[in-house]
């Protein structure tokens, strides 16, 4: 079950909250217009339970950035660090998976400001620098930048999952939706929210729009599972933005409370923080009113959408060189199995890009080519050839799976 980095990438942004509060407003650059609320609506790109990429404009060129209200500090891919100002200061993170992630702050350069439409990307705190290539890996395609809590906190921003719009508003008008307890952790300024398995403890959830699935914490995972409130399916990985992963677990919990809604069938990741991300989120339309520390939900096109880790009936594993992924299970009366794969057999690419890319845009690239077919490239017994694998609606509620190496291996 593919995992998100982005976990780990907290560590990594929180090291900002050392510098500034980052629900303070930003200059006057971004202040709010004194006869409309809505400031700016950008359509974001997202595939299915992919977090949302918008274009932000830096001088003549556009680059992808990730909104990420997981991540405290926004962060610059170091092919931007020219962009950047002054050099703040330069730390060793030790991330649980990578043993030395070298992360620069800088403080933004007047001359090449980012631009989100009319809005400006300026926050009041220094910006982290570091390689994203966890993060394009993880979207799918390259990312410059992540956008964070220090710019967020600003406005009221709401994400719509039906439209793929993003929405800065300098207040609301009126209620978006039921209101849902946010509440404040004293060493995250992300959002979280109380969240309830069926006869267990309430607990607080990182709104984390930038991870794809969600995650429970070690306390809660255990509790989940003693209560029987979670049932144990197999491995995961975290990665990290360097790309680095390590081993990790993952279940279903039959039902979820969150905000009054009840989601079954969730897939969580045993996690060092218990967040919902993008597998829960995009089934809602969500305004979080950051200023004034509330946050509202109401149930989207998606709401009853089949759950993401139900879907085509293969499973698959990242092979050790971490260049392919060997199929480890087909249903037998499934298209994959008509199609001629068979388990054993290992995928160099899919739809003409490298398999091990392509894994967070699997499910993604099977849900577009609906009554098409996907095409693979695949090694067996030594031998390479091409196969065509049908993508029909009654495979996708079978369950494909990309289940990582076994523990003490590296893989994803």
């Amino acid at each position: 079950m593919n995992n998100t980095y982005c976990v780990i990438l907290r560590c990594l942004c929180c090291l900002s909250l050392f510098y500034a509060d980052a629900r303070a407003f930003s200059d006057e650059a971004n202040s709010a217009p004194a006869k409309t609320t809505i400031l700016e609506t950008r359509p974001f790109a997202a595939g299915v339970w992919s977090p949302p990429v918008i274009e932000v404009a830096i001088d003549d060129a556009r680059h992808l950035f990730m909104v990420d209200t997981g991540a405290s500090a926004t962060v610059f891919d170091s092919l931007l660090r020219d962009k950047l100002g002054r050099l703040v200061e330069t730390r060793t993170s030790h991330l649980p998976c990578s043993d030395n992630a070298r992360v620069e702050f800088f403080e933004q350069s007047s001359e090449h400001l980012p631009q989100i439409g009319s809005l400006v990307l300026k926050t009041n705190s220094p910006v982290a620098c570091a390689e994203l290539a966890g993060a394009s890996r993880i979207v799918g395609r390259e990312i410059h930048g992540i956008i964070g809590v220090d710019f967020l906190s600003q406005f009221v921003v709401t994400f719509d999952f039906d439209r793929c719009q993003l929405v800065f508003q300098s207040e609301l008008e009126r209620k978006p939706g039921r209101s849902a307890t946010m509440l404040l952790h004293p060493n995250f300024p992300s959002p979280f929210i109380f969240g309830r398995c069926e006869g267990a403890t309430p607990i607080g959830l990182m709104v984390d729009t930038g991870a794809t699935n969600s995650g429970f914490a070690n306390e809660t995972w255990k509790e989940s599972l003693g209560s029987g409130t979670l049932s144990l399916r197999g491995a995961s990985t975290t990665l990290d933005v360097s790309g680095q992963t390590c081993p990790s677990r993952w279940g279903i919990v039959d039902q979820l409370h969150i905000g009054g809604n009840t989601l079954t069938e969730v897939a969580v990741t045993e996690s060092a923080i218990a967040y919902v991300g993008i597998d829960v989120l995009s089934r809602f339309v969500m305004t979080i009113d950051f200023p004034r520390e509330k946050l509202y939900i109401k149930q989207g096109n998606r709401f009853f959408a089949t759950p993401r880790w139900m879907t085509a009936g293969i499973d698959f594993r990242l092979t050790d060189d971490l260049r392919r992924m060997r199929v480890i299970r087909i249903d037998d009366d499934s298209a994959a199995a008509n199609s001629g794969l068979r388990e054993g057999d290992e995928l160099i690419s899919i739809g003409g890009r490298p398999a091990p890319e392509m894994m967070s845009q699997l499910l993604r690239l099977m849900f577009e080519s609906r009554g098409k077919s996907v095409a693979l490239r695949v090694v067996r017994d030594g031998n390479e050839s091409d196969i065509a694998l049908p993508i029909i609606d009654d495979d996708l509620n079978r369950g494909i799976r990309i289940e990582p190496r076994k523990s003490g291996s590296r893989g994803r």
